[in-house]
């Protein structure tokens, strides 16, 4: 395990993730995927990863089979640590991590942040609103 900055830090097993440790849900979601196997064991083709996050699923879908992985994620923190993750693992020809969001209409949507806790809610405004971002759809 090793530090990347005060609220991040890196796991390596077979692979390596760097992974929030003061919000969010990475290390749940390590466990879930990696661990339980929550999206199953091996895969063929093109995989399409709808919210990215910090591309540990996009990662698991490319050590377990996939030809190609196409990774949306909307959340710039996300997104950043994502592709600091597909680069130290040298994934780069098999992911292809995308800052976007997926929506029915190519479009530029608002995203909120809840001030407690990194959960997203679009196009609608919440209490103790901590932050408004614009993103791009496909």
């Amino acid at each position: 395990m090793k530090k990347y900055s005060s609220d991040q830090i890196l796991l390596c097993k077979d692979i390596c993730i760097y992974l929030r440790t003061l919000k969010g849900a990475d290390i749940l979601h390590l466990y879930e995927i990696f661990e339980e196997r929550a999206y199953g064991d091996s895969f063929k083709g093109t995989i399409i990863d709808v919210g990215a996050s910090n591309a540990d699923s996009s990662i698991y879908f490319a050590i377990n089979g996939a030809e190609r992985v196409i990774s949306l994620e909307h959340f710039p923190e996300s997104y950043e640590l994502g592709k600091i993750n597909v680069s130290i693992n040298k994934l780069q020809n098999k992911i292809e991590l995308l800052p976007f969001a997926l929506s029915e209409r190519d479009d530029k949507i608002p995203i909120f942040i809840y001030l407690h806790h990194q959960a997203f809610y679009p196009l609608k405004e919440i209490e103790y609103l901590q932050h408004i971002f614009w993103v791009h759809t496909l």
